[in-house]
């Protein structure tokens, strides 16, 4: 692994953890035609490769690209490093790579929403798909409690799974899915 300039140790440390996590599931090269994303290597489809400035064939995309691009496009954009727990953190990550962004960003919102007990223990937060600190303050004070930290984790479990379920049910795309997969390699119990 290599480090990204302009980050602090520590944010280094905890990107290198969360990035080698997703590295170890996403694998290389692949270009199956179930994959919405098309070609992808490293995790990385082809669209986001293109938007990150990689222009080359994806097969041929260096690791060091493809950890750039998950830093700046994922990590930063879910803005992981104001996540005091890292597990928290990691799981945004993982979310985010392997369902977007704003899947990962909205889903931290309504679960820290339904978890609030109707605003007894912290006001709602608005589901905009974008995670400042207003969103990681809120996580940070909630996950301070063991057992709400269990259940951020295992909601967002809980959404990541329905996710799948729904991309499993579409007739078109049925034979065609890995549910089998997704569920054993991404749903943390």
């Amino acid at each position: 692994m290599m480090m990204i300039l302009g980050t602090t140790h520590n944010e280094n440390v905890r990107f290198q953890s969360a990035v080698k996590k997703v590295l170890k599931i996403e694998g290389g090269f692949s270009d199956r035609a179930a994959d919405a994303g098309g070609k992808t290597n490293w995790g990385i489809t082809w669209l986001t490769a293109r938007l990150n400035g990689y222009f080359g064939l994806m097969k041929n995309m260096p690791l060091e690209t493809a950890l750039k691009i998950y830093k700046k496009a994922y990590w930063d954009k879910l803005n992981c490093v104001l996540f005091t727990n890292q597990a928290v953190s990691e799981r945004l990550f993982d979310i985010g790579v392997n369902t977007g962004v704003r899947n990962a960003a909205k889903w931290i919102q309504r679960t820290l929403n339904a978890l609030n007990r109707y605003q007894k223990s912290w006001n709602d937060i608005k589901v905009d798909g974008k995670i400042g600190r207003v969103t990681a303050g809120v996580c940070n004070q909630a996950c301070l409690n063991t057992m709400t930290l269990q259940n951020v984790l295992k909601a967002l479990n809980c959404l990541l799974g329905y996710h799948y379920i729904k991309l499993a049910e579409d007739p078109k795309r049925r034979d065609e899915l890995n549910l089998n997969g997704w569920l054993n390699q991404r749903i943390m119990i």
